[in-house]
């Protein structure tokens, strides 16, 4: 073997040499800011040095020397920002740094230039704001002190927002005028120039303004007009241009142009491709590189000592109503009780602890405070429950990730019958009230012009459906409506739509390949199922067993589900959640007999009971029993009528009624409502 030469073996042997602290923090002040983030995770002493505050004051100090960069987004609702380069050749890709999934729907634009590497945001439809880095990516949702909760209402308050930066503490602060002073402009000398700059040279109180740039509409020919004709523009910045300086503009449709001062001649330098659309609003801006933290998230800030998360731990095991009164102890047991983390470890931990415990029901009549616990009518401390009209129909769902959902006459609702959360839906309009005023009275008004009109409560109950999308975090409202419903020929037109619960607009969606029936949905699991109407439509089934319709909350698409023979028609068959399983009930009032049919996971069907429940006369023969809900504990099934509700024992064949109406109650009936432990109470918009 060759013997290998000592120098060649001190050079291997020999350590890299480490490039000095200096010349290393030198080359990673020249980085971009998304690139620095990433390199902190390449050791301990990187990461100190990036996050540290001379690093980041010498970062911004050399990106103030490069070009900076245009933040775009191409005007209309739930679009994306993305970044370019001021000379980008036409046709080049453009990045996206900021995704329309990350803030409300609707149409978000910046309020403000970028101010030290941030830049504030604002939703036109919510007036919320975000506080956004444009070189990082990072976007918090700042929270408003003044919450409103009717968008889209006139009148609206006139208040304006602003970001500022403050050298002497090194603070970013955001303020809200609700006043603001104003400074008197000369009078226009020339209609032919609409569009003036104006540059304020005194802050005293007699302000003097002196004009600094204009563009020359006049001498511009029509191609050129017709090149930055935009409903908005507005200057971006001044712009070095060899020895002068020129004002670039941006408009609504997503371009920018210089203006040279000496002869206000725009030259279009910048136009984002496929923008069919103008905007009233700011649709771009400039931005430089920054390693400026948008902030950390309030609740993150009202939990960070030791005592406010040892206090989350114990409120988050109390009951809802206990919750509420031991949040007006102090400040920070209600910022502890509001923020959203806790609202949802409350949640899972209540969920738990009722997982073992019989459902809480209450009563209700569907109207705004008018939730009233069954325990309070068993022990006598009242004298009746809210009745409704034996003809009336009122639909509740099971509770959904803390909320419930309902409908009664001409309104869907949505509802925390713990909290008192009310949000009522008409259907001929896209309003929504709250409180118990508004509906009361909408609901005085509709119900005397069904009355005088005879047509008595037509109400669909298969309409509206209240599901969770686990993915988003968010509830998910679906209303379904027939156009048109002929049982003689059997035609049909179905509509969908689709909402969160927090935004305001409907959106379209493709309507299920089968007509749903006159029964309440039910959510489970992910999906909301409704029972397929085998009485309309021109498709025959291909056999005898009934049809279900799922919706996927989160893929937003429907499916057709086979489910159990279909032997007697004259059955009510409707969609159950019972121990978290896909269930069907059929109640056979002639026959006296309930079926509750359980779905597998291999998509069959199997008969889990069958309750005679016309031996247990008067209370539960001649009419339709709904099951509620099994105890976890002894496997008995709460079962109602709306005249009785009780317990059925398998193991026993025995009925345990809990309460039922009296006979002067005759004509009326009660409309019972299993809730949730539970402090969701949606953020409407805000005003």
């Amino acid at each position: 073997m060759e013997a290998i030469p000592a120098s060649s073996k001190r050079f291997k042997a020999a350590p890299a040499a480490a490039l000095p602290d200096e010349i290393v923090e030198d080359i990673l002040s020249r980085l971009p800011a998304k690139s620095l983030r990433r390199f902190q995770c390449v050791s301990r002493p990187w990461r100190g040095l990036i996050t540290s505050s001379p690093f980041r004051s010498l970062h911004s100090s050399k990106a103030g020397r490069r070009d900076r960069r245009l933040f775009v987004s191409p005007a209309g609702h739930c679009k994306s920002f993305y970044a370019c380069r001021l000379q980008q050749p036409a046709g080049s890709s453009v990045e996206e740094i900021l995704s329309c999934s990350l803030f409300t729907q609707g149409n978000v634009f910046p309020v403000s230039k970028s101010c030290h590497g941030l830049v504030l945001l604002r939703c036109a439809e919510y007036d919320t704001h975000y506080v956004w880095n444009p070189s990082t990516g990072e976007i918090l949702t700042l929270p408003d002190r003044t919450p409103f909760r009717a968008a889209g209402r006139r009148p609206r308050t006139f208040v304006s927002y602003g970001m500022g930066y403050c050298s002497t503490t090194n603070e970013y602060k955001r303020a809200r005028w609700l006043s603001m002073r104003v400074f008197l402009l000369p009078a226009q000398s020339d209609a032919r120039h609409p569009y003036r700059i104006w540059l304020l040279r005194d802050y005293a109180a007699d302000g003097c303004w002196e004009e600094l740039r204009c563009i020359d509409w006049g001498a511009m020919t029509d191609v050129e007009l017709a090149a930055v004709k935009s409903q908005r523009i507005a200057p971006l910045a001044m712009y070095p241009d060899g020895n002068t300086k020129k004002v670039m503009f941006g408009t609504g449709s997503c371009k920018a142009f210089l203006v040279d001062p000496s002869n206000g001649i725009p030259v279009v330098t910048f136009s984002l491709d496929g923008v069919e659309h103008d905007s009233q609003f700011a649709t771009m801006g400039l931005f430089e590189e920054s390693l400026v933290s948008v902030g950390r998230a309030s609740d993150e800030i009202i939990l960070s000592s030791p005592s406010a998360e040892a206090w989350c731990e114990v409120l988050s095991r109390l009951p809802t109503s206990t919750v509420g009164r031991l949040n007006q102890v102090c400040r920070e047991w209600r910022a502890i009780t509001q923020i959203e983390c806790f609202v949802d470890l409350h949640l899972r931990r209540q969920a738990n602890l009722m997982s073992t415990k019989i459902p809480q029901v209450m009563f209700t009549d569907g109207k705004p405070n008018s939730f009233k616990s069954l325990e309070s009518f068993i022990s006598g401390m009242s004298d009746a429950p809210p009745l409704v009209d034996s003809s009336l129909r009122v639909v509740c769902s099971k509770p959904c990730h803390g909320l419930n959902a309902g409908s009664f006459m001409c309104y869907d609702f949505v509802c925390n019958p713990i909290t008192g959360y009310y949000k009522a839906l008409p259907l001929d309009d896209h309003r929504e009230l709250r409180g118990s005023s508004s509906v009361f009275s909408d609901i005085i008004t509709r119900r005397s012009s069904l009355d005088r009109s005879g047509d008595g409560d037509a109400m669909f109950a298969g309409r509206f459906g209240l599901g969770y999308d686990t993915e988003m975090g968010t509830h998910v409202l679906v209303r379904v409506a027939y156009k048109e419903r002929n049982l003689a020929t059997r035609d049909y037109e179905l509509e969908c739509e689709i909402r969160c619960i927090e935004d305001m607009f409907w959106e379209e969606l493709d309507p299920p390949q089968r007509p749903i029936a006159d029964t309440p949905p039910a959510y489970i699991n992910g999906k909301l199922y409704w029972m397929a109407d085998a009485e309309l439509g021109h498709h025959r089934p291909s056999s005898d067993h009934e049809e279900i319709i799922a919706l996927d909350v989160s893929a937003l698409k429907f499916e057709l589900l086979k489910g159990p023979m279909r032997i007697h028609q004259d059955s009510d068959a409707s969609i159950v959640e019972l121990q978290e399983q896909v269930c069907m009930a059929r109640s056979h009032p002639r026959k006296g007999t309930l079926e509750i049919w359980a779905m597998k996971d291999n998509g069959w069907w199997s008969m889990e009971y069958y309750i005679e429940v016309g031996r247990f006369s008067p209370e539960y023969s001649d009419t339709v029993v709904t099951p509620l809900a099994v105890d976890s504990e002894d496997g008995r099934i709460l079962l109602s009528t709306g005249k009785a509700l009780g317990y059925y024992d398998p193991k026993t064949a025995k009925m345990q009624t809990i309460y039922s109406l009296g006979e002067h109650t005759k004509n009326k009936k009660f409309v019972p409502i299993l809730v949730q432990e539970s402090l969701i109470h949606p953020c409407d918009q805000v005003l």
